[in-house]
């Protein structure tokens, strides 16, 4: 290899010489990549330079390896300006490929010449072609992705797998309708038990009129229809599913929601979460003995009953006597059954009994002629002059028109007994004759001043049905 003039080494003397082994070069020890023998170089050939093909210096096999990885390269150091140009002044430039190739530098003594300034490969342009790289990398991520979606909508021949997760999730909706139908059922076929059990710990209340008689009750007289269960979402974390329950009861419809217990799927016990209504009573029931569809429950102040959302028939065990207003409608929170809403009313045969008893009890007070009649018509003995009524001979009458008030009398419950029926309004003045005698002689006369025959009451908690008169 012909040595140049500008391969000394920083600091040899001017007749030092070396040969061409790249090892000399502190700037030519990273390996290099040669060009195979006898391989053409299209940068080289003949017909473009007029000369052979020169083999390659390390420093131009240097130049080869970084234009070929495009990665930053340290410059050689060196002390002349000599460097001959990459290409011969005035040479036509050869045809380039595609991708950037190393030239080699001619051996002439053009390397004398003042080498034209050339920029140096800065970090910006390598930035630039790493930015531009991941650039397209991006790009090409974006379509695929696109070009998969758009693939993902087309039909297959081949069915797809479900994921593992969609089936999981699929699996509460489904346990919610499932109980959802259970509580229904458990109504329609009126299964007190089953209401219960589902419903479990968070039944709060009196539950003894969640039962098969109370249900099968409501049921009889309001029949059930136009019945639905609707899966509506999630109602919290601990694997509540909010269910819609919707059915109708006679005229009356119920729409409410209740919570499903998914985590457990093997049993519907407890797996029901719902607030019952609440049947509240006021007390003022006293002591009438009151059913609520069939089954005898307190009344007393504070009485509370949890109860299934529906139609609740009060009564009385009571002879000859009802309660009057509508059944409870219990859908949520308290369903109250005050006592002015559902008044004790005499039945028709309970009517007929209170007035034929009151006109009884009036014929026999007025038939008396003691002083004492015993129905409040009592009369003292004392009259003006010293003298006195005659027990025995004390007549009391009343108009026809107050016996035909008495026929025709509209009693109502007692405010401080619900089976004391009364007509407080009622009010006849009786016309009083007796015998007398005293220091003036004796006589018969109209005696003035008398009390009436009022406000008459029946007492039905008795079965002798006995009448009070008086306020």
């Amino acid at each position: 290899m012909t040595n140049f003039p500008w391969q000394k080494l920083d600091g040899a003397s001017d007749d030092e010489t070396h040969d061409g082994d790249a090892s000399n070069f502190p700037w030519a020890q990273r390996p290099s990549t040669q060009a195979s023998p006898g391989r053409s170089m299209p940068w080289r050939s003949e017909a473009a330079t007029g000369q052979a093909p020169a083999e390659h210096t390390p420093v131009e096999q240097k130049q080869a390896d970084e234009t070929a990885t495009e990665q930053p390269r340290p410059e050689p150091r060196t002390t002349h300006a000599s460097m001959t140009p990459a290409h011969p002044i005035g040479a036509p430039r050869p045809s380039q490929p595609r991708q950037k190739k190393a030239r080699s530098r001619p051996q002439t003594d053009l390397a004398n010449r003042k080498r034209p300034s050339r920029a140096r490969r800065s970090g910006t342009g390598i930035r630039t072609t790493i930015i531009v790289a991941v650039a397209v990398l991006v790009i090409a991520g974006v379509g695929y992705g696109v070009f998969t979606s758009f693939n993902a909508t087309t039909p297959n021949d081949e069915p797809q797998a479900v994921p593992a997760d969609i089936i999981e999730e699929a699996a509460p909706a489904e346990r919610t309708i499932e109980v959802g139908n259970d509580f229904l059922e458990a109504i329609r076929t009126a299964d007190g038990d089953a209401v219960q059990s589902m419903i479990g710990s968070t039944l709060t209340g009196d539950a003894s009129l969640i039962t098969d008689e109370v249900l099968a009750e409501m049921l009889e007289r309001h029949p059930l229809s136009e019945t639905s269960v609707t899966a509506i979402g999630s109602d919290d974390s601990a694997g509540l599913q909010d269910v819609e329950i919707s059915y109708r009861l006679g005229d009356q419809a119920f729409v409410y929601e209740i919570g499903v217990d998914t985590t457990d799927r093997d049993s519907t016990d407890g797996a029901v979460d719902l607030d019952l209504p609440l049947l509240t009573f006021d007390g003022g029931f006293g002591d009438m003995e009151i059913t609520v569809n069939g089954a005898v429950a307190a009344t007393g102040s504070g009485s509370i009953y949890s109860v299934v959302p529906g139609v609740y028939e009060l009564a009385t065990s009571a002879d000859y006597v009802e309660l009057a207003g509508v059944p409870v409608i219990a859908t949520t929170g308290f369903a109250y059954a005050y006592t002015h809403e559902h008044e004790p009313t005499l039945t028709e045969d309970g009517l007929a009994q209170f007035r034929s008893r009151v006109r009884a009890s009036a014929e026999e007070c007025l038939s008396s002629a003691a002083l004492d009649a015993g129905c409040e018509l009592a009369v003292t003995p004392g009259l003006q002059g010293d003298n006195s009524l005659i027990d025995g001979t004390i007549e009391r009458t009343i108009s026809d028109e107050s016996w035909a008030e008495i026929d025709a009398l509209e009693p109502t419950a007692s405010s401080s007994a619900p089976l004391v029926m009364e007509d407080a309004f009622f009010s006849a003045e009786v016309v009083f004759t007796g015998d007398w005698s005293g220091a003036s002689g004796s006589g018969r006369d109209q005696i003035y001043g008398g009390p009436y025959l009022a406000s008459p009451s029946v007492d039905f908690a008795d079965a002798d049905l006995p009448v009070t008169w008086g306020y």
